[in-house]
């Protein structure tokens, strides 16, 4: 859960959510509407931002790779 960030309840506090999707509803619509019966419900608002996180950088060396197959 490190890419959400906000207050520290959201590391402790957990609910159960049950809904059901309407009919004809799209596994791409899934995200907006959970969005939407959150803000409803809960008064939770969203926003997305871009951060830069650390992370590694796999590279052949430059003799080539040293992996052998099994």
């Amino acid at each position: 859960m490190d890419q959400i960030s906000g207050p520290a309840w959201l590391q402790s506090d957990y609910f159960d959510i049950l809904a059901t999707l309407p009919s004809g509803a799209s596994r791409d619509d899934i995200p907006a509407m959970l969005r939407g019966l959150l803000a409803e419900r809960l008064k939770l608002s969203f926003h997305m931002e871009a951060r830069s996180r650390p992370g590694y950088a796999l590279v052949v060396d430059k003799n080539g790779p040293k992996l052998k197959g099994i």
